[in-house]
């Protein structure tokens, strides 16, 4: 298929701004999934059960999630934008031919 001048300066336009969207769409769904391990991490640290093991498990994890959580966020995150921006460039030479 080929494609002229003015179609080909469409499509490249169009997937610069599909792919800062797609990136500010994934960094705000980063952000929510802090927000709910912290929240998670919060919960489970504050949580008493009847049981002495059970509370003593639940504030450990709770304490793991909050240590690790972000962290893990933060590479998963930056991996992800990595690949969302690298499948970007790859269709944007493929675009160019």
């Amino acid at each position: 298929m080929r494609i002229d001048e003015r179609q080909r300066a469409k499509l490249n336009r169009v997937l610069g701004y599909g792919g800062v969207a797609i990136v500010v769409v994934w960094t705000i769904t980063a952000i929510a999934l802090y927000a709910a391990t912290s929240a998670l991490s919060g919960w489970l640290d504050a949580a008493t059960f009847g049981n002495t093991a059970w509370t003593d498990w639940s504030v450990w994890t709770g304490q793991v999630i909050g240590d690790v959580g972000g962290v893990a966020i933060a590479i998963l995150w930056l991996a992800v934008t990595l690949a969302i921006l690298g499948f970007m460039t790859g269709l944007r030479r493929l675009i160019r031919g």
